[in-house]
């Protein structure tokens, strides 16, 4: 009995059974909230905030009620987290976004992100099956591409072989919805199956509009809020295991 979701197993017993020479299936994932948990990143960030001499002298009332900060895995950005702890100064919201933001996007701080569970062992067993893996992200070349790379390798996700690919956005200012959707366009053709796990719903939405053949999978762990996620979507909550 697989170890994985339900839906899960069924695209690797899919693979399994139909791949032969000729046939491409072609498995493509976001990183961050898709196969990583960013909560961690986040957190470190802020913790070296508040370390800061800079903002210790500036807002010494605000870093003390973040002595004890908590990120939640369906917080996106610093907002709520500042909100919890009690901070509601604007002036120091608009720093603190700003020193977590250029490092967020950062190659410094992605070593603390952490897969979800059963994800590592679900990507290598699709690659050991004879998919295509691609990991196509929103993160871009310049500020991320190093920190990406090493990332992978760190958790031992499947890379530098002839069947992965990283994809990341060439400029920062590119949109994301756009870059993955003509991404997808590019590669529809030349693979007779794409599974696209993805979290953010104001992509999938416009992947299911454009190319609806590709079969997405939801990852339900948090987004931006952009669009809502359709309840019928096929989704997987924070795990790739039971």
């Amino acid at each position: 009995m697989s170890k994985y979701d339900n839906l899960l197993n069924k695209i690797i017993q899919n693979i399994s059974l139909n791949s032969h020479p000729g046939r491409h299936f072609h498995c493509v994932f976001d990183l961050d909230s898709t196969l990583f948990n960013v909560t961690s990143r986040t957190e470190k960030i802020l913790e070296d905030m508040i370390l800061e001499k800079d903002f210790k002298l500036k807002f010494p009332t605000e870093v003390k009620k973040l002595d004890n900060l908590l990120v939640n895995h369906d917080d996106w950005g610093i907002k709520d987290v500042l909100e919890r702890s009690g901070v509601d100064n604007p002036d120091f919201y608009k720093k603190a976004r700003s020193f977590w933001a250029h490092r967020f996007f950062s190659n410094e701080y992605l070593k603390f992100d952490r897969p979800y569970l059963g994800a590592v062992d679900f990507v290598n067993e699709l690659s050991d099956l004879g998919a295509q893996i691609t990991y196509l992200t929103g993160r871009d070349q310049v500020r991320m591409m190093i920190g990406t790379i090493e990332s992978l390798k760190q958790w031992k996700f499947p890379i530098d072989l002839k069947n992965t690919h990283l994809a990341l956005k060439p400029h920062f200012k590119d949109e994301d919805t756009d870059f993955k959707s003509d991404y997808l366009k590019n590669i529809n053709s030349h693979h007779e199956k794409i599974y696209f796990f993805e979290n953010e719903p104001v992509i999938i939405h416009k992947v299911k509009q454009q190319l609806p053949e590709i079969i997405v999978v939801f990852m339900d762990s948090v987004h931006s809020g952009r669009a809502d996620p359709l309840d019928h979507w096929p989704k997987i909550k924070m795990s790739f295991l039971k």
